[in-house]
C-alpha cells in the first residue's frame, strides 16, 4: 500500500457513521428479544407472534451491516489480525466463561469424567467442548469467523457482480425472489441453518443486499421516508404474523426469510432518514458508546437471561401471560431492557478492568525499559 492508499485506509477505520450505529443497537435488542421470545406455535395468541416478528431479524440486521463494510479496502492480513483481536480472542473467552459457570461451577463430577480417563483424546474432546460449549448461541461469531477467512471468494463474486453491471435492484430482487421460494417450500431449498457452512450460506445473500444497499445509500438520508419505512417494517410483521398464524409456519420467524431481508431493508430507510438527527454530537457521542459494547452484550447475554432472568423469574414481574397487545408488548420492551441494562452493566466492568490491565501494562515496560 502507498502513502495515499494509507491514508485513506485509516480514515475509512476512523469514520463512524451514526445510522450504523443506531442498527447496531438496534440488532442487539432484537437478538435479545429472541432469546426472551414467546414460545411460538399454530396455537399462540396473535399479539405473541407479531412481537415475536418484530424481534425476529437481529442476525439479518448484522449481515446487512458486515455487507457495509466487508468490501472496503483493507488488505487481507490485516481482516485476520482484525478477527483474531477482536473476534477469536474474546469469543474463547466467553466459552471459558460459559463453560465454568455452566458447567464446573454446577457439575464438577462431568469434568472429573474428563480428567479421570487421563488420555490426550479426553483432554481434547474436554478443549473442544470449552470451545464449543455455547455454539447454539454464539454460532453467529463462528459464521462471522468463516466469512472474513472466505472473504477473497466473495469479493471475488463481488467483482463479477460489479462487471456484469447488473443493478442493485435486480441484485436485492434476485435474492428476495430465492427466499420467497424457500419460504414457500418451507427452508427446503437452501436448508439454511444456524451454524457452519449452512449459516454461511444464509449470510451471503444479505451481506451482498447491505452492500448493494450501501452504494444507494445516499438517496435514502431523507426525513420524508420516516414515517414511510416505519408503516412498511409494521405492516411486513403484520403479514408474516398473519401468515404464521393461520398455517402455522413458524420456520418464517426465522431471519432466513424474504421478510427479513425486506425488514433489514426498511430498517436501514429508518435509520438513514433520521442520519441529521443522530448526527448531533452529543447524541451521536451517546450512541456510539452504547454501540461500542453490542459486541461485549452479545457475549454476554445469554448469561443474563439463564442466570438472572429465568433463574430469578424476572418474567412473571413483566407479566408474561397477558394476552393483549399493550400487554405482550410491554413485556417485551421491560425485559429487553432489563437483559440489555445488566449486559450492559457487566460489559462495562469488562472495559474497565481491559482498560486498567493495559494501563498497568504500559507503566510496567516503561519501568522495564528505563532500568
Amino acid at each position: 500500500m502507498n502513502s495515499v492508499e494509507k491514508k485513506n485506509f485509516e480514515n475509512q477505520e476512523i469514520k463512524r457513521d451514526p445510522s450504523i450505529e443506531l442498527l447496531r443497537i438496534i440488532g442487539c435488542f432484537c437478538v435479545i428479544g429472541t432469546h426472551i421470545k414467546f414460545d411460538l406455535r399454530k396455537k399462540s395468541n396473535f399479539p405473541k407472534i407479531f412481537n415475536g416478528c418484530l424481534c425476529a431479524d437481529g442476525v439479518a440486521i448484522f449481515w446487512y451491516i458486515m455487507g457495509f463494510f466487508l468490501f472496503n479496502k483493507i488488505p487481507y492480513k490485516k481482516r485476520i489480525n482484525n478477527l483474531f483481536k477482536k473476534i477469536c480472542i474474546p469469543l474463547i473467552l466467553a466459552n471459558f466463561f460459559y463453560f465454568y459457570f455452566n458447567t464446573f461451577h454446577f457439575n464438577k463430577f462431568e469434568i472429573k469424567s474428563y480428567f479421570l480417563k487421563k488420555t490426550k483424546k479426553s483432554y481434547l474432546q474436554l478443549f473442544y467442548r470449552m470451545l464449543t460449549f455455547q455454539g447454539d448461541h454464539l454460532w453467529f461469531c463462528y459464521v462471522y469467523i468463516l466469512i472474513v477467512i472466505l472473504f477473497p471468494s466473495l469479493d471475488g463474486l463481488n467483482n463479477e457482480f460489479e462487471k456484469s453491471k447488473i443493478g442493485s435492484l435486480k441484485i436485492f430482487l434476485l435474492f428476495l425472489s430465492i427466499f420467497i421460494e424457500n419460504d414457500i417450500l418451507q427452508n427446503e431449498v437452501l436448508r439454511i441453518k444456524n451454524y457452519g457452512f449452512k449459516g454461511f450460506l444464509g449470510a451471503i445473500p444479505f451481506i451482498f443486499c447491505g452492500n448493494e444497499l450501501k452504494k444507494n445509500i445516499q438517496k435514502f438520508k431523507n426525513k420524508k421516508i420516516f414515517s414511510i419505512s416505519i408503516l412498511f417494517f409494521l405492516g411486513n410483521n403484520y403479514l408474516r404474523s398473519k401468515i404464521i398464524k393461520y398455517t402455522g409456519k413458524t420456520l418464517l420467524i426465522k431471519w432466513y426469510t424474504s421478510f427479513g431481508i425486506l425488514n433489514c431493508f426498511f430498517l436501514f430507510l429508518f435509520a438513514y432518514s433520521i442520519y441529521d438527527f443522530l448526527n448531533n454530537k452529543i447524541i451521536f457521542f451517546i450512541i456510539t458508546i452504547i454501540s461500542n459494547m453490542t459486541f461485549n452484550i452479545y457475549l454476554i447475554h445469554m448469561f443474563v437471561v439463564n442466570n438472572i432472568f429465568k433463574a430469578y423469574r424476572i418474567g412473571k414481574i413483566f407479566n408474561k401471560n397477558n394476552k393483549t397487545f399493550r400487554g405482550v408488548f410491554y413485556y417485551q420492551i421491560y425485559s429487553v431492557f432489563f437483559v440489555f441494562s445488566i449486559s450492559f452493566m457487566f460489559s462495562l466492568i469488562i472495559k474497565i478492568c481491559k482498560y486498567i490491565l493495559f494501563s498497568f501494562k504500559k507503566v510496567l515496560f516503561k519501568k522495564i525499559k528505563i532500568n
